[in-house]
Formats: C-alpha cells, structure tokens, sequence
C-alpha cells in the first residue's frame, strides 16, 4: 500500500520528463494508457530498459502494425462508411433537434385543424351529404336525363299525332309522381306535361269541331276518355263535349250560308215593306215572291238533315251504352244540360184553343223524343242524356229558322216542298228516336197565320194548316210508295 503512492508520484515526474523528448505528430496521450506503461517501465531495472525494452516495444509496435493492416484490408469498406457516418452524427443531431422542436410547434395548429376536420366532415354534415348527392347524381345521370327529355318527347309526340304513344307516356309520368310524390325535378315534369297534354286534348277537341268520320271519331274519344282520368270530365261530360263539337261544326256550316241569308233578310225586309204600302194604299211593288228565302231554306235544310243525321247516329255508335245512375244529393234534377234549349216558342197571335192543342201535340212529341233517349233513376234525381238536350236544340233551331223565314215564299207548291224536305229530315233522324215531324204543324202556322192575318183577320189559319195536312199525306203516300218498292226489290 505504501508503494502505489510513491510510483504513482514518481510516474508524473518521468512523463514530465520524457513529454520533451516526444516527437511532434505524436497524437495525445491516453493518461490511463499511459500511467500503465510508466508503471511497468518504472518497474524494470536500468539494463532491461536499455537492452530489452526497445525490441520488446518494435515488436509489438510491429505487431499493432500487422493487425491494423489487416483490419483495414478486411474491413476498410466498413471503416470508411463508418467513418461517413460518424462524421454525419452531429448534422443529423441537429436537424432531428430542429424538426422536433418544429413538430412540438405545430402539435397546436394539426390539433386544431383534425378538430375542424373532424366537425365539417361529419356523418351528418354538409360536405358529406353534398358528396353523396354528387355521387347518387353521378349514378343516375343517365335516369335523370331521359326523365328531363320526357316533355320534350311528348310534344313531338303531339305534334306527330301519335296520341297513342304519348298517353302512354303521360302514364308513366303520372307513376313517377306517384313514386316520387316530394322530388321537384319529378314536380317540373309533370307540370311541364300537364301543359302538354292541355294542348293534346286541345287538338282533340279541335278535331271534333271538324269535319269527321266515324272511325276517326271513335278514336278521338278513345283518347279523350283516357285523358281525362287525370280531369274532371266524366262520362256523361264526355258526350255532352261531343255534342257541343259537333254542333260547332254544324253552326260553322250553317254561318257559311251568311250570303243567302243576308239575300233573305233583304227579301223579308223588302215583303214587309210592300205589305205596309199596301196596307196604306201605296200599291207598293213586288219583292220577288220569295225566290231567295227559298234558296236559302233549301240549302238550310239539306245542311241540317245530313249533319243532324250523322252527329245522331255518330254519337249512337260511339257510346252505344245508356249512362249509369249516379247519385246527385248535391244537385236538383232540373241541373244545366249540355246543348240544352228551350221548347219552340209560340206566338200569342194565335187563337188560345188552336195553342193548346198544338201545345199538347208538341209537347207529346218532345216527350216522346226524350223518353227514347233518356232512363231516369228510380227517384228522379238522374240528368238526362245529352243526346236529348241536343236533339231539342237541333228542332228549335229548324223551328227559329222556319218560323222567320217560311212565311217570305208566297207560291204554295215551293212551301211544299220545303215542308217535304223538312218531313224527310224528320224520317231520317226518327229512325234513331228523334221523330219531330208532329211539331213541325205549328212551325207551319208560325208562317201562314202571319200571312193570313196580314192579307185578312186571320181566318186563313185553317188554310195554312190544311196545307200542312196535304204535305203530310203526300209525304206518307211517297213513303209507302218507297217502302212498296224496297220490299218487292
């Protein structure tokens, strides 16, 4: 114990000594390294120092030599990447340094942000649902085009006539709105369509209101009564627009004979003015014996016997059916009727007795008209057909026009056949239930009471209705001629 302090002390005093005596690259000392050898060498006697210690120190020098170059031929690649490496640490260090005080900086802002991610793109937030509507769009891109291209189709659909297709296609409208009864892109389309098909059941009714055959006619309201399940035109509605277009047509045909009418008036105008001077004393001249009255009521007439004829019948074939029995609790029997008229009307100048006997003739005829046509319910609350109320127009508007103009002609035998030609429209239209001929005797006094009375104090009613009497007879005896020889044909 006592001998460590001493060499111990001793050492620093010989590295003092030899530290001169060192050459200048030698790198630094290692101090235990180096305690160690001054230790040892303190150790040995002067003539080892000088004899052995030298050769000793070359061969582990020369050793130490060997085992580095074996080392740095073994394991240079590894040394110098090592080295690299090494040399590299301190750089590293520092930029791994600044990048985590860099991340412990933004930790706060990358809080912050995932915070407000996670808010906006919630489940149910904004963004998302837009997202999903975007995609759902994207899918039904194609769906959604031939939805939006659906009006565009059924207007030239209409305007191709092909109703057939386009009720069709206002079906599969009608489903998609029932489908998707609060979606407003189906709302746009079916508003859109609702307009079109106004202008579809427009063209129909104009189609009406032309010139018309019966199969056309059968399709027009074929496709009328599809159209409106969707309005509020029911069946009995359907036939009264029928009979209300046809009688436009009718009335278009009647306004066309507007030139012989206005040549009529002129002749009426000009007979009442030779009656006033007559009855003056003037000695007023002749107004034409009634040749334009007689154009007039010719043509009228033949108008009216074959378009009354053919909208009966037209209307007989398409709805060959009676009405059924709905209940009106809500509306009296005596409701409006489509295309009704009033009854004739009958001059007060007739005599009272001769009135109500005609009264009574006509008005069992009318009822006979109607009893044919009509089948009211048990309790009386049905609306008769239309087909009744039209029936009625069509005689009081023969009835208006006789009753104005027949009194103009003057020569019986022309009265005559007009009256014949009156009695043939009345068999034509009887043979569908609209016999008419029985009130035709008081269109016949209408005209020659007014003559009578001008010329006398109107005893020549008498005359007039016996005129009408012959016309009948003559005409039944004409008929029975025809039936004879239609049988033996």
């Amino acid at each position: 114990m006592a001998t460590e302090p001493s060499s111990s002390s001793s050492t620093d005093p010989l590295l003092e000594l030899l530290l001169p005596h060192l050459p200048p690259s030698t790198p630094p000392l290692d101090p235990t390294i180096s305690s160690t050898y001054l230790s040892r060498l303190s150790s040995l006697s002067l003539s080892s120092v000088f004899d052995t210690e030298p050769s000793s120190l070359s061969a582990t020098a020369h050793s130490i030599n060997l085992n580095l170059q074996k080392l740095s031929s073994r394991s240079h690649k590894s040394l110098i990447a090592s080295s690299h490496h090494l040399s590299a640490v301190p750089s590293s260090t520092t930029q791994l340094a600044n990048s985590l005080n860099s991340l412990h900086t933004s930790f706060p802002n990358v809080d912050a942000q995932i915070s407000s991610f996670t808010t906006s793109f919630a489940r149910d937030g904004a963004h998302l649902q837009h997202r999903q509507k975007s995609h759902l769009l994207a899918r039904n891109l194609d769906r959604l085009l031939d939805i939006l291209q659906l009006p565009t189709l059924l207007q030239s659909l209409i305007a191709s006539s092909s109703y057939p297709t386009a009720l069709d296609l206002l079906a599969h409208v009608r489903r998609l709105q029932t489908l998707y009864p609060a979606s407003p892109t189906i709302l746009s389309v079916t508003a859109e369509c609702d307009t079109l098909q106004k202008s579809m059941t427009a063209n129909l009714i104009a189609t009406l209101r032309g010139p018309l055959k019966l199969p056309t006619a059968m399709k027009t309201i074929g496709f009328l009564r599809r159209c409106s399940t969707q309005s509020q035109l029911d069946e009995r509605g359907l036939r009264g627009l029928f009979l209300v277009c046809r009688c436009a047509f009718l009335s278009s045909l009647l306004e066309a004979l507007e030139p012989l009418r206005r040549l009529a008036d002129e002749e009426k105008q000009r007979r009442a003015h030779s009656a006033g001077d007559s009855g003056s004393g003037g000695g007023g001249g002749g107004y034409g014996g009634g040749t334009q009255t007689e154009r007039y009521l010719k043509r009228w007439i033949e108008v009216f016997r074959e378009q009354s004829f053919s909208i009966v019948s037209m209307y007989r074939s398409i709805f060959p059916n009676t009405l059924p029995s709905p209940s009106y609790s809500d509306s009296s029997p005596s409701s409006p009727i489509i295309g009704s008229s009033p009854p004739p009307s009958f001059p007060e100048s007739l005599p009272r007795g001769r009135i109500g006997t005609m009264r009574s003739r006509s008005s069992s005829t009318l009822s006979t008209i109607s009893s044919g046509l009509v089948e009211d319910d048990p309790d009386g609350g049905q609306p008769p057909d239309p087909l009744a109320s039209f029936v009625l127009h069509l005689v009081g508007r023969l009835t208006e026009t006789l009753g104005g103009y027949l009194s103009s002609v003057e020569e019986r035998g022309v009265r005559e056949s007009l009256l014949t030609q009156v009695l043939y429209a009345a068999g034509s239209l009887g043979r569908l239930g609209g016999e008419f001929g029985a009130i035709l005797g008081v269109v016949e006094c209408f005209g020659m009471m007014r003559q009578d009375e001008d010329e006398e104090d109107g005893g020549g009613g008498v005359d007039g209705e016996e005129e009408w009497v012959n016309v009948v007879a003559k005409h039944k005896v004409l008929a029975s001629r025809l039936e004879t020889l239609a049988g033996r044909g």
